[in-house]
């Protein structure tokens, strides 16, 4: 399903879509593509907020882990964008998912930001 034009040219005049969102692993390379986080019903859903900036290597290449990819896209969600998606897609169990999903990568996040701040 392609992005409607609105969301798309919003999309394309984000400065933080036109970088790989994990730049700071230091192992992009490649163009960036935008990478949809979410799919429900074999859909992918088309809000702002589950589209992601990432390189040729995190999209389609090796470095490609879609739970990482889901975990950063409600870590830069604010509450009132959960709040919406909640209300908007009510049959999903968001909660559980971001649980989940903190309970999977909320640590070695920290520990990565720790260790960079390091040097």
């Amino acid at each position: 399903m392609k992005i409607p034009i609105k969301l798309k040219e919003e999309l394309a005049s984000d400065l933080a879509m036109q970088k790989c969102l994990l730049i700071d692993t230091g192992m992009c390379h490649g163009r960036v593509e935008w990478h949809h986080s979410e799919i429900i019903a074999g859909r992918q859903l088309q809000e702002k907020c589950f589209i992601n900036g990432v390189c040729w290597y995190h999209h389609r290449g090796e470095g490609f882990d879609s739970f990482l990819l889901q975990h950063l896209a409600f870590e830069k969600m604010t509450p009132e964008e959960i709040e919406y998606i909640i209300k908007k897609y009510p049959r999903r169990n968001w909660k559980q998912d971001i649980l989940f999903l903190k309970k999977r990568y909320g640590e070695e996040i920290q520990e990565a930001k720790q260790a960079q701040k390091m040097f």
